[in-house]
């Protein structure tokens, strides 16, 4: 009963969470002037130097946090003057292939047995009793690499709130930064910490990822960006950010303005990652088959493959690999 020859499979693609989540919010109500008009344009201008703060959120902390805007504007009492501005929250994820294991992690069950029989082309190997994880198949020395990137988008303009007519629009717009910044304060997985220094980008900042331009409440984006990761390196980031929006600021209703909007969802990212060569046990020299390889559907596939499976067995052992 001999091994099989040495297989380099293709790389996995590994999905993976943000391992730091920058938070920053910018922008003021503070500002007067003779007509809203004029109020509007300088929060647009105060945006990223006015009353900025940043917190970093560590990869465990729960809940989501949305890239926001939100516009205001009051005429003052006794006044033809306007007093208000905007506040904004722009969301920087930053990604690492830490999370993912590297450089121990294996795929026990790799993809290519997925299209083998078990006891006809391959079974448990003789020093193994079928129940550890690496009961069907053996692994030269050596880590997991990295080797690059995924990356998509799938995000709805939600939640609009304003004193103008509908319809209503709002721009959100999905950018790649590489290098990640280099930042001040890093916390733990589950940690937050305030940065002295802010943290603050422009709308046009990086590379273009995505974006939804003068969408509609419940428009919704779903993009690939896996061109734009092409060639970066073992940290990035995806700036999420609001921008303007194609309604014109000249009235409100009677004396007030006001119009917010947010993004839900967003970037959803994987890590592709070489394993070593490995091997399988077959079960008869005399009736040694070749191992078939069948064309992925992408290239590609980092998941859900235990549901595919007929063995209770594999599928258990393909599960593991993914814990």
């Amino acid at each position: 009963m001999p091994w099989s020859e040495w297989i380099t499979s293709p790389p996995y693609a590994r999905s993976t969470r943000n391992r730091y989540r920058v938070r920053t919010q910018s922008g003021a109500t503070s500002f007067i002037d003779a007509d809203l008009p004029s109020v509007y344009e300088d929060g647009r201008a105060g945006l990223y130097a006015t009353d900025v703060t940043t917190e970093i959120d560590g990869s465990d902390i729960g809940g989501t946090v949305q890239a926001t805007r939100s516009e205001a504007a009051n005429q003052l009492l006794g006044s033809t003057d306007w007093g208000g501005g905007i506040v904004q929250n722009q969301v920087l994820s930053i990604y690492t292939p830490e999370l993912v294991g590297l450089p121990d992690w294996r795929a026990w069950f790799p993809d290519e047995l997925d299209n083998l029989t078990e006891g006809v082309d391959y079974t448990v190997r003789p020093d193994r009793t079928g129940t550890e994880s690496d009961s069907y198949v053996e692994y030269e020395e050596g880590d997991a690499e990295f080797v690059g990137w995924q990356g998509s988008i799938a995000a709805t303009l939600t939640n609009f709130t304003s004193s103008l007519e509908p319809p209503l629009h709002g721009t959100a717009r999905w950018r790649v930064i590489s290098p990640a910044p280099p930042l001040p304060a890093l916390p733990g997985p589950s940690e937050t910490v305030a940065s002295p220094a802010p943290v603050v980008y422009a709308a046009d900042a990086g590379v273009d990822a995505g974006a939804i331009i003068n969408g509609v409440q419940g428009q919704s984006l779903f993009a690939d960006f896996s061109a734009a990761l092409e060639g970066v390196g073992e940290t990035f980031a995806v700036l999420t950010t609001t921008d303007d929006h194609g309604d014109p600021v000249t009235s409100g209703t009677g004396a007030f303005y006001q119009k917010s909007w947010q993004v839900q969802g967003g970037p959803s990212v994987r890590v592709l990652v070489q394993l070593p060569r490995w091997r399988y046990w077959i079960p008869d020299a005399a009736g040694i088959l070749p191992l078939r390889q069948f064309p992925r559907d992408d290239g590609l596939r980092g998941t859900g493959r235990a549901l595919g499976l007929r063995s209770s067995r594999q599928g258990s052992l393909s599960q593991t690999a993914y814990i």
